[in-house]
């Protein structure tokens, strides 16, 4: 298993821009580990990350507006604007197949230079 270093990581994405997405019909478990990613990258990197979503399913759009309500000053902003050709990195989480995703210019990303991360799980070591 490869094992990276927080310090590693950290400097890996340094001013690199990110996307953050995950499969096709959104479960709970997906959409919580992509917002929690991009909260993440967030707080490391000032706002390099962007994340989108796909359709997302019944139970998820429920949990949100359940959340919402009672926290409304949680963003659950569902898309965010960005332009594929500044984008370094994306992290696909929830799926270990890119024919479970759908975003906008799949095609490109594939056929880019962008590096792209499935099921993404990480240990760091102090």
């Amino acid at each position: 298993m490869f094992k990276l270093d927080l310090k590693d990581f950290k400097s890996f994405l340094q001013n690199k821009k990110i996307l953050i997405t995950t499969h096709d019909l959104v479960d709970l478990d997906g959409f919580v580990s992509s917002y929690i990613f991009n909260f993440f990258f967030n707080q490391f990197f000032n706002n390099q990350a962007f994340l989108i979503f796909p359709e997302l399913a019944l139970s998820t759009r429920n949990f949100i507006e359940k959340v919402s309500k009672k926290f409304p000053e949680l963003d659950f902003s569902l898309n965010q604007e960005f332009d594929l050709s500044e984008i370094d990195v994306l992290f696909v989480l929830d799926t270990n197949n890119l024919e479970h995703v759908s975003i906008p210019n799949m095609v490109d990303i594939l056929n880019s230079n962008i590096r792209y991360y499935l099921r993404v799980h990480f240990l760091f070591g102090g």
